[in-house]
């Protein structure tokens, strides 16, 4: 008995010692709107990336995904394991250029993996896609 017991414990830390540990991935989807307003332009994500130039998604083919809100964001983000942790707006105020005021929406995501390899799994942005 005390023999299958060491054999048993032996394979056991054999198992753990494999095991990889899970940790918290974030990521933030941005989208700006007109303030009173569910429309959606311009959605764009930040997964910790360097280059902020291109950060929107792309398909399959490599064309943007435009979102009609941050709701429909969220579910095609949800599908690829991501879910919403916290979200805040933003103001912009009106310039000249531009004499509506407009809020940025952003909502912050995670997601559970092993590696950073794991972060963009099922994601292209226009910076990415090849």
């Amino acid at each position: 008995m005390k023999r299958f017991l060491l054999i048993l414990a032996c394979l056991l830390c054999c198992f753990a010692a494999d095991a990889q540990d899970r940790y918290k991935a974030y990521c933030s989807i941005m989208g700006e709107q007109a303030v009173g307003s569910n429309a959606v332009s311009d959605v764009r994500i930040d997964y910790g990336q360097e280059n902020q130039r291109r950060n929107y998604l792309v398909d399959e083919a490599g064309k943007r995904i435009d979102f009609p809100t941050m709701v429909a964001a969220m579910n095609y983000m949800a599908k690829r394991g991501w879910a919403l942790e916290q979200t805040y707006v933003v103001r912009k105020e009106s310039t000249i250029d531009n004499n509506h005021d407009r809020d940025v929406v952003v909502w912050i995501l995670c997601k559970e993996v092993e590696s950073d390899d794991e972060i963009l799994e099922g994601l292209a942005t226009g910076r990415t896609y090849k």
